[in-house]
């Protein structure tokens, strides 16, 4: 009984020590890029605590997807059409989107990467959290 006890003990503490998220799962068999690869919708946007979903959705358009790839690609769709390369950083606690069409580098701290759910936060220069909830 003790082995047996000892045994979960064990399997608990391993599998909530693997969780590399905030809001992530504790454990997973899938690749960081296997959970981030593919097409993106928007779920919920939340800035400063405030859901600004529907106001984001009429500003970057209804067909707005994120279409990332696991070779390091992504585009996106909708009103502001982009492409480019993405990539973990900072300990891949961040991914950076390197975009072709404008240049610039764009950051978000990954909050949960699960395969059916991601969600990025960013602060702006006016120190505005916004939180981004994607969707398969």
């Amino acid at each position: 009984m003790k082995k047996l006890l000892l045994a979960i003990v064990a399997i608990g503490f391993i599998a909530t020590s693997c969780k590399k998220y905030p809001d992530g799962p504790g454990f997973t068999v899938l690749t960081k890029k296997d959970r981030i690869a593919g097409v993106w919708r928007i779920e919920q946007v939340i800035v400063n605590g405030y859901d600004v979903t529907n106001a984001y959705n009429l500003w970057y358009g209804s067909d707005y997807q994120l279409d990332i790839a696991k070779s390091g690609g992504y585009l996106v769709a909708g009103n502001f059409p982009d492409h480019g390369r993405w990539d973990f950083t900072n300990n891949s606690d961040d991914v950076s989107f390197i975009s072709q069409t404008d240049k610039g580098t764009k950051t978000y701290k990954i909050l949960r990467l699960e395969k059916e759910s991601l969600w990025f936060q960013d602060v702006d220069s006016s120190n505005f959290t916004r939180e981004i909830h994607f969707k398969h």
